[in-house]
């Protein structure tokens, strides 16, 4: 990084950014500007050239049929991707661009998806959704000397497996984990209890 300015580079803002991601990228823009610095955004669409340098690095989330349709320049892109990441340059990769930048992406149907390799782990998907807010303990704290504990929260239906000798970057103490009902069972169980209230009403009537 210049003394003066922020290179953010946004990776695939059309395909990988079915969440608003580009709020991260404003996020990021905003906080430089808080803190006296410039920054310069690039957008990286397939089969541009990809920059030979950047400080933060942006993948947002996606649907696996984009990381379909994007497997050719993944390949093609995944090693300098890698170096920037061995470099110290930070990822910030949501969702499905989490699961883009791992080794493989493996979907409940069809061949797995070579990722970036930016993270040792693959994404298995097919995962009971979960969805709750968290508190982390973190091995790696963002400034020295500030807490390890950090809050977040989560909605994915993807099991990240780590590479043998990954450490994780947190573990969760507590929240989290709250399974969702497939829709089918939801609505079935909404079904039983109107009913039972209806029933309810109808003996309270007779009464």
């Amino acid at each position: 990084m210049t003394a003066d300015r922020l290179t953010i580079l946004h990776v695939y803002p059309r395909q990988m950014g079915v969440s608003g991601d580009r709020g991260n990228v404003a996020a990021l823009v905003r906080r430089a500007a808080a803190a006296g610095l410039d920054t310069e955004v690039l957008e990286y669409a397939p089969g541009d050239d990809l920059p030979a340098a950047a400080d933060v690095v942006v993948i947002g989330n996606g649907p696996l049929s984009a990381m379909r349709s994007l497997g050719a320049d993944v390949a093609r892109i995944a090693a300098p991707l890698r170096s920037f990441a061995s470099d110290g340059v930070p990822v910030i990769a949501v969702g499905g661009g989490f699961d883009l930048a791992t080794n493989e992406v493996v979907p409940t149907e069809g061949a797995p998806l070579a990722g970036f390799g930016v993270f040792d782990a693959r994404a298995v998907r097919g995962a009971e959704r979960r969805v709750n807010y968290f508190v982390l303990e973190t091995r790696y704290p963002l400034l020295p000397g500030a807490s390890k504990r950090l809050a977040g929260f989560e909605d994915h239906a993807t099991t990240i497996e780590l590479a043998a000798g990954v450490t994780p970057f947190a573990d969760v103490v507590s929240g989290g984990a709250t399974r969702l009902a497939p829709r089918s069972r939801v609505r079935s169980s909404a079904r039983r209890s109107a009913r039972t209230r209806r029933v309810r009403s109808c003996r309270s009537t007779r009464s």
